[in-house]
């Protein structure tokens, strides 16, 4: 479960879906884009009588998953399921490689770049406790517009829009990690301090978003 994240406060299974585009995945209020052809899956990898040790802020938000052992640690609170889950994608980049040359999703782009706004719908039933997120930024604007230095990490295609010298570029980041996970949901940890650079320009610049994998 590498790079699998533990959301700060669990999210109804139906939140999103596998492939789907989130403009923030902590807010289930918020909209998405969810493909319109199933991405392939892997089979669901279950595990019966699950059990893990969760940190967890003042506030109760869970920050990571510390295993069976870490019962000495302060703050924490068990987690017991009669059985887990963990769906993930076939291939992440393929997947998204098809979403977005795909025009519907390059309209939504297109207005979450505009209005730096996105959706996502909830419906509860079970739980999502930790996701696997890939950042996905976009941006309309003018074809010869320079590329910044946090553009070297993303993969880029360009799309023509309909206005003269103008275009959509699409790019496919890295995994978000979990100390980004925690400053787009405010939790700052010890370990957090003192590590070079600063996360708020993976949410606040505009059209920025994430990409479902597991």
């Amino acid at each position: 479960m590498s790079q699998v994240l533990v959301l700060p406060t669990p999210l109804s299974s139906s939140s999103f879906a596998l492939g789907q585009l989130l403009g923030d995945p902590l807010n289930p209020e918020s909209s998405s884009f969810e493909p319109s052809t199933k991405p392939a899956c892997n089979k669901p990898t279950i595990q019966s009588r699950y059990e893990d040790i969760i940190s967890q802020d003042e506030e109760g938000r869970f920050i990571s998953s510390l295993g069976k052992t870490a019962s000495s640690v302060d703050n924490t609170v068990v987690l017991n399921a009669d059985e887990m889950s963990l769906a993930s994608l076939m291939n992440p980049c393929a997947a998204f490689e098809a979403l977005r040359r795909d025009t519907k999703t390059q309209n939504f782009l297109r207005k979450s770049a505009l209005q730096n706004h996105a959706e996502l719908e909830e419906d509860a039933k079970e739980s999502v406790f930790a996701v696997k997120l890939m950042k996905v930024a976009c941006r309309a604007g003018a074809k010869d517009a320079p590329h910044t230095l946090e553009d070297i990490d993303y993969a880029w295609t360009y799309h023509t829009l309909e206005e003269p010298d103008m275009q959509l570029s699409i790019g496919l980041g890295k995994a978000l990690q979990a100390k980004e996970l925690r400053a787009l949901a405010g939790i700052v940890i010890d370990e957090d301090f003192g590590e070079q650079g600063h996360y708020d320009h993976y949410f606040d610049d505009e059209g920025l978003a994430g990409f479902s994998s597991d």
